[in-house]
């Protein structure tokens, strides 16, 4: 082999590499943000859980609660 077929090689080599490289950057991009969106929603019914907890201690707190997590 010369140096021309070893130059030819290792361009088709990193070619399919950056390829490759590519598709596990989509995958884990896509599950790094189903991640962040559960994330989101646990933390959401998490602070609404808190609001109407202390909503059962005082009712003025409870009727802005609810107007709040109402469409």
């Amino acid at each position: 082999m010369t140096i021309d077929d070893l130059a030819n090689l290792a361009e088709i080599t990193s070619g399919i590499i950056v390829v490759i490289t590519l598709i596990f950057l989509v995958v884990e991009i896509r599950d790094n943000t189903k991640a962040l969106r559960a994330t989101a929603i646990e933390n959401f019914y998490n602070g609404y859980l808190e609001c109407t907890a202390d909503a059962n201690r005082v009712p003025d707190l409870a009727t802005a609660v609810q107007k709040a997590f109402t469409n």
